[in-house]
């Protein structure tokens, strides 16, 4: 990861060695499509955007692009940073099906690595990760309940189902 992530910072290039083409580079760190924006954190007048790249989430933090990646499965999750601008990257991996963890520390790291003043999101994730559980068992709750007070599932799938790729299917009780 610590070779990709130089590759990455210096298109393509570790130790001025080019392992990446420098073209695939550039369309990898590219932003196709806006995804949003709010205000910036460091000066409310203005806005920061967030842009979807080649697998990438690219926001503009304090006037420099930073390339996002996440994913999780399982009881995991990783979170990606890489700000070239900087020559900073960070990959943290957490034992947390939640991802606000893992965003949280990339938060506070990206504070630091800007010299801005040290700011607490541990609470605001917190919140929005009790706000998440509990619409998951209220979602799970409520479903349950359909399940059990309504006619199996069965019942409304049972037919000739035809498809002209895959020809035609009978569901029966």
């Amino acid at each position: 990861t610590s070779f990709w992530m130089m590759a990455f910072m210096d298109m393509g290039s570790i130790n001025q060695n080019e392992v990446l083409p420098t073209l695939a580079m550039k369309t990898l760190r590219k932003p196709y499509q806006l995804r949003g924006y709010r205000p910036r954190k460091d000066n409310a007048d203005q806005l920061r955007f967030f842009f979807s790249g080649m697998g990438w989430s690219i926001h503009d933090e304090f006037d420099q692009l930073t390339y996002f990646h996440d994913g999780g499965t399982d009881g995991f999750k990783s979170y990606l940073v890489v700000i070239p601008e900087k020559r900073f990257g960070v990959v943290i991996l957490t034992n947390s099906r939640s991802h606000n963890f893992a965003q949280a520390i990339a938060d506070e790291l990206q504070y630091a690595i800007h010299n801005q003043p040290f700011q607490s999101v541990n609470r605001e994730y917190l919140n929005e990760y009790q706000e998440e559980e509990q619409a998951e068992i209220s979602a799970r709750a409520a479903l349950q309940q359909e399940l059990t007070s309504s006619k199996p599932i069965i019942n409304h799938l049972t037919g000739m189902y035809s498809n002209p790729l895959y020809g035609e299917v009978r569901i029966e009780k």
